[in-house]
C-alpha cells in the first residue's frame, strides 16, 4: 500500500497555521467538564493528548469511535476548543462533537479524541498507529471496560487527520469497522481484500483550496475498481472548512450504517459485508439502487453499506 498526495503545496503553509490544534487551549481542570458528561450520563477518562468519552450504557462496550484532524477532536470528547480558524466553524464542530458523544450513547460505543495536529504530530506512519492503540488500551484500563483493547474500531478524521486515519484503516483492517474521511488531503492505495472490505467514505469540498479534489477523486475510483466498499461525494459550493447541516446528516448517517453493518450486535467483532449487498450510486447521475437493480458499471459506482447512506450521499452531492 502506498500513500497518494494531493494536497496542494502552495496552501500547505496556510493550512498548518490555520488549522492545527493549539493545546494551549486545553482546560486544566476537566472536572466542570466531566461533570457535565455524568450529567448525561457518560463520563470523561483524560489521557494525556487523548480523552475518552464512556457511555452509560451499562455492560459490555461494542467498539471504539476514533475521532482525528485537522481541528483538535480531544475536543469532541471534552469541549474544549477545536482550534478551528473562524467562530462560526468552531461552533459547528462542537455540535458535531455533541453528535459523536450522543452517537456512542445509542450504539454503546467509547469515543476517542486526539490533541494532535495530524501532518505535523501525527503522521501517516506505524509508529502513529501505536500511539493511537496505546491510547486506547490505556482507555480500556482506565475506563473498566477492558473489552475496548480488542473492540473494532470506527474512524472519522479531517483535514489532517485524514491521511494517518487512512494508513491506519490499511495496516489495521482486520480491525476497523468502517472511515469516513472528510476533505483529506491524502489517501492510501489498497493492495489487499481485506483492505477493501473496509467501508469507507470520502467527503470533498467544490472550493477547497487545500486539497487536489481531482487527485483524490482518481485515488478514490482506483481503489473502487478493484472492488473496494468506498463511495465519494462532492459538497457543491463548499469550502475547506464547511461542515454544513447536510454534510453532518450525511456524516452521522453513513457512520450509523458502518456500525450497524460491520459490528456483531450486542457482542461486538467484526462482520464482513458482501460487496453484493449493498447500495450502489451514481458518480453521474445520482442515480441509487441495490446492487442487483442497479444498471450501470457498478465498479465505477459508489458503494454505501445501506439506503438510507445512498440517499445521504445523493442529497450531499447535490443531485
Amino acid at each position: 500500500m502506498r500513500p497518494i498526495v494531493a494536497m496542494r503545496l502552495g496552501g500547505l503553509a496556510a493550512l498548518l497555521a490555520v488549522t492545527g490544534c493549539d493545546n494551549a487551549h486545553a482546560p486544566s481542570d476537566l472536572a466542570p467538564i466531566r461533570a457535565a458528561a455524568k450529567a448525561t450520563g457518560g463520563d470523561i477518562v483524560p489521557l494525556g493528548d487523548f480523552a475518552l468519552y464512556v457511555p452509560s450504557n451499562p455492560g459490555k462496550l461494542r467498539g471504539v469511535f476514533v475521532t482525528l484532524g485537522g481541528p483538535n477532536t480531544r475536543a469532541f470528547v471534552t469541549g474544549e476548543p477545536t482550534g478551528a480558524p473562524l467562530p462560526p466553524v468552531e461552533a459547528a464542530l462542537q455540535a458535531l462533537g455533541a453528535s459523536f458523544r450522543a452517537l456512542a450513547e445509542e450504539n454503546r460505543i467509547a469515543l476517542i479524541g486526539a490533541a494532535y495536529f495530524g501532518p505535523t504530530a501525527l503522521p501517516n506512519t506505524v509508529a502513529s498507529d501505536q500511539l493511537i492503540l496505546d491510547a486506547i488500551a490505556a482507555g480500556a484500563a482506565a475506563s473498566g471496560h477492558p473489552e475496548l483493547a480488542d473492540a473494532p474500531i470506527l474512524i472519522f478524521a479531517s483535514s489532517g487527520g485524514a491521511p494517518e486515519a487512512s494508513g491506519f484503516t490499511a495496516r489495521n483492517a482486520e480491525r476497523v469497522a468502517g472511515v469516513f474521511l472528510s476533505v483529506p488531503p491524502s489517501v492510501t492505495a489498497l493492495t489487499t481484500e481485506q483492505q477493501r472490505q473496509v467501508p469507507t467514505f470520502v467527503s470533498l469540498s467544490e472550493f477547497d483550496v487545500f486539497v487536489d479534489n481531482a487527485a483524490i477523486t482518481a485515488a478514490v475510483a482506483a481503489n473502487r475498481v478493484g472492488g473496494a466498499l468506498w463511495s465519494m461525494a462532492l459538497e457543491k459550493g463548499a469550502i475547506h472548512f464547511s461542515l454544513t447541516p447536510a454534510k453532518k446528516q450525511m456524516t452521522l448517517a453513513w457512520l450509523e450504517a458502518a456500525l450497524d453493518r460491520r459490528i456483531n450486535g450486542a457482542s461486538g467483532g467484526i462482520r464482513v459485508v458482501p460487496e453484493q449487498s449493498g447500495w450502489l450510486g451514481n458518480p453521474t447521475t445520482g442515480e441509487i439502487s441495490t446492487w442487483g437493480a442497479y444498471s450501470g458499471d457498478r465498479s465505477t459506482a459508489n458503494w454505501l453499506p445501506t439506503e438510507a447512506a445512498a440517499e445521504q450521499w445523493r442529497a450531499v452531492a447535490g443531485f
